[in-house]
């Protein structure tokens, strides 16, 4: 796994816990794209080859209210259980927040990376005395269709990000990129964006039919396999989302 460690873990409140800190960097790094890290201390500790008993400090440490955090949800704890009935397996409570940071950092990186491959290649084009006009504004042409094609993908990357569907702990899961090219593939004759912003509007509309971050996915699967066999595999301008049916 990867997670990207921001200087202010190193600048707050945690920096005093050196155990904690170093149990909080690990969670980053274990975490799967939802910022949850489905293990038991011991598994952690063989994981990382920590000392299990650093790891249980740092987890009581970032179960903790902190009053002093920068992020004042949950009362400022860093971690929080994924469910009541067992005592491992959390969710990191600022995880979205820092990732959604570092996407557009790198759709900004990104963007200036397309603008000055669009510059090296203007300037190259009026250098190229060999060219003719006409030739030059197709090959321009051709540059800006790519640059479109780029920067449409993106806008439907951020598009998709801001599909938030309320949890039954009062938080949001947002779908990644990931999960939805992957439920698009799952669910080809579907509007896959769209069917979610429908699941989205049911859940904010029925606190009690909501779910937890661990049964998201099994109702959202659910959902698109039922719009999926209602479409039937030809009709896809039959496929769209909603439609007078039960959720899961």
């Amino acid at each position: 796994m990867y997670g990207k460690l921001f200087e202010s873990m190193y600048t707050g409140t945690i920096k005093s816990d050196w155990k904690a800190m170093v149990t909080f960097q690990q969670f980053v790094i274990l975490a799967d794209e939802n910022g949850i890290v489905d293990m038991m201390p011991s598994h952690l500790s063989d994981t990382t080859g920590l000392p299990l008993g650093l790891i249980k400090h740092g987890i009581a440490v970032l179960e903790s209210p902190d009053p002093n955090s920068r992020t004042p949800d949950e009362e400022g704890r860093r971690i929080i259980l994924m469910d009541e009935h067992r005592p491992w397996g959390w969710f990191i409570v600022n995880y979205k927040m820092y990732r959604d940071l570092s996407s557009r950092k790198q759709r900004s990186e990104q963007s200036t990376e397309r603008s000055k491959r669009y510059r090296e290649r203007h300037k190259n084009l009026n250098e190229n005395s060999d060219a003719t006009l006409g030739n030059a504004r197709q090959r321009m042409q051709r540059h800006t269709d790519a640059d479109t094609d780029v920067d449409k993908n993106i806008k439907k990357e951020e598009e998709c990000s801001e599909v938030s569907i309320p949890l039954k702990s009062g938080g949001t899961f947002t779908p990644t990129s990931a999960d939805i090219e992957r439920w698009t593939l799952a669910f080809s004759t579907l509007d896959v964006p769209a069917t979610l912003l429908v699941i989205a509007s049911w859940n904010e509309a029925n606190p009690k039919g909501r779910k937890t971050l661990a049964g998201i996915c099994k109702h959202i699967n659910g959902w698109l396999s039922r719009d999926a066999d209602k479409a039937g595999p030809e009709d896809k301008e039959a496929s769209k989302p909603g439609g007078g049916r039960k959720p899961l």
